[in-house]
């Protein structure tokens, strides 16, 4: 058989050209460029000390600092740790959230970076649209929440996997197994596991939560709990801005999101 230059491939049956060395190169330079615009983009951000938590097809061509298979992820929160050690904490940091949630842990860890937050800087969340899930998780731990009339927010209590990729809530799996359990009925193994991980879940949940008692008082936190994270609801469950003030979230509903949110949702959605 004739060598094959690796810069030079083509198929053997029929000679169809597959990738040739121009073809590779031209691939290269569109790499390049693609780099280019990540370091514009990232060097933009950090002048404006905005972290970004958007996912969303990208407009062809256009950088995106969390793609994470549209959801929050390990990666996210990796990007998110990051991107915040790059932002001068002494002035105020803005998070741009327009997500559907994903995971729980990555959510929680994001949280934690901004717990630990020691700048003389606020760090201020705008939603234009929607945080639905570890999205709202996130939000709730800024020091406060700018939306629009029109932003709409998703429960955050935590889901789980059985049953063949099936998602459900970790409240309405207690009650099933105890519902079984109470009634005698055969309850399968991977059910009575996932019942002791959804109850290990809710009490990590309700402790979690309790780290908010800088900025929340006892009542309000117990309502937050309640009603974002207790399964008191499906989780496709919305809350539009004005019941988030009901439940005493520190919340401001404005008439137009700043230029600078604007700008960088425009190159997202």
């Amino acid at each position: 058989m004739e060598f094959i230059d690796t810069t030079t491939l083509t198929t053997i049956a029929g000679g169809t050209l597959v990738f040739t060395g121009t073809m590779a190169s031209i691939y290269l330079v569109i790499k390049l460029i693609s780099n280019m615009r990540k370091k514009r983009h990232d060097k933009s951000l950090i002048d404006q000390n905005v972290i970004p938590i958007i996912h969303n097809n990208p407009k062809q061509g256009i950088y995106r600092i969390f793609d994470s298979e549209n959801m929050i992820d390990v990666n996210a929160h990796t990007n998110f740790i990051k991107m915040y050690n790059k932002l001068d904490k002494d002035k105020d940091i803005h998070l741009i959230i327009h997500t559907l949630g994903g995971s729980l842990s990555s959510a929680e860890a994001i949280c934690n970076c901004m717990i630990s937050h020691r700048g003389k800087g606020k760090i201020y969340c705008y939603v234009p649209y929607y945080a639905y899930s570890g999205g709202l998780l996130i939000a709730l731990f800024s020091d406060k929440i700018f939306v629009l009339e029109n932003t709409i927010f998703g429960p955050c209590d935590g889901q789980q996997m059985i049953d063949k990729f099936k998602y459900y809530s970790i409240t309405s799996i207690i009650s099933t197994v105890e519902y079984k359990k109470e009634n005698k009925e055969p309850i399968k193994e991977l059910w009575l596991a996932s019942y002791e991980d959804a109850k290990n879940c809710r009490l990590r949940q309700r402790k979690f939560i309790g780290k908010l008692k800088d900025n929340y008082d006892h009542e309000t936190l117990d309502k937050i709990y309640e009603e974002f994270l207790s399964g008191k609801y499906n989780h496709d469950k919305i809350f539009s801005a004005q019941d988030m003030i009901e439940i005493g979230v520190n919340i401001e509903i404005i008439d137009q999101m700043p230029t600078f949110v604007d700008n960088i949702m425009s190159k997202y959605i």
